[in-house]
């Protein structure tokens, strides 16, 4: 898995001389959003706490009542991002694709396959 943060060297000026050590730096990649197969949404995030952000998503969006509706949640690993892999209730996946019909949105960045 992707690491959130990372360390880079840094200089200062502090105090009128110059310091030198090391801060962290988060680290974003492409998270592509998944429905029963269907790419929904693709985003820039940092790659942690992965699960919570992927039902926070579906919950916000409408698109699940409870994170029960989500029957299995995977996390993959692609060369250009992460995907949260969601496959839903039979009902809930209806409603999804009903309302896929209606989003527009005819570009991406590549990771959902546009």
């Amino acid at each position: 898995m992707r690491r959130p943060v990372s360390p880079a060297k840094r200089k200062a000026w502090r105090d009128g001389r110059l310091a030198e050590g090391t801060r962290l730096i988060p680290e974003e990649t492409a998270l592509a959003l998944t429905y029963n197969g269907g790419t929904y949404a693709v985003m820039m995030g940092t790659p942690r706490d992965l699960p919570d952000f992927a039902i926070g998503f579906s919950l916000n969006e409408g698109i699940i009542q409870s994170p029960d509706d989500i029957e299995t949640l995977d996390i993959v690993e692609l060369d250009d991002g992460i995907e949260l892999r969601m496959w839903l209730s039979s009902e809930k996946a209806a409603l999804l694709s009903e309302r896929r019909r209606h989003i527009a949105g005819p570009t991406g960045c590549g990771i959902c396959g546009i």
